[in-house]
């Protein structure tokens, strides 16, 4: 339901009705939404709320198993969004025909980004210590 107790469907056909020549793409949290967003006439799927929702917090992201399904099961546009840091991630993901794929945090939040490489530091750190004491023994 959307505020004021709207049901999507309602909405949506509204909208579409109001707009015809603009784009929809719907935020999806997994397979179903998707499938959902199809059935209604969304232009677009993106995984944008994977991991982000009750029933999908703590599922590891990028899912490129949904990513996948989405891509060979439905005949809507599908794009990849959530949870690429690393170019092998956007890689991995352009590996399915996809029409495109969202960086977000990745470059757009330095705090995380400098958290990160602050990270990689300290792992080096102690890599390195435990290498130097294997070798003194």
């Amino acid at each position: 339901l959307r505020p004021g107790g709207i049901k999507l469907e309602d909405f949506f056909t509204e909208v579409k009705q109001k707009y015809p020549d603009m784009l929809f793409m719907a935020d999806c949290s997994c397979f179903e939404d998707a499938r959902k967003a199809q059935e209604l006439g969304f232009d677009a799927a993106g995984t944008t709320m994977r991991g982000y929702t009750k029933e999908t917090r703590g599922i590891s992201i990028p899912d490129y198993e949904m990513l996948h399904r989405m891509t060979h099961e439905l005949n809507i546009e599908i794009i990849a969004e959530g949870g690429v840091w690393e170019t092998r991630q956007l890689q991995k993901v352009f590996n399915e025909p996809i029409l495109s794929a969202v960086i977000g945090t990745a470059i757009t939040r330095p705090r995380e980004i400098t958290k990160r490489f602050v990270q990689a530091i300290l792992e080096g750190r102690q890599a390195e210590e435990q290498r130097k004491m294997h070798e003194a023994y």
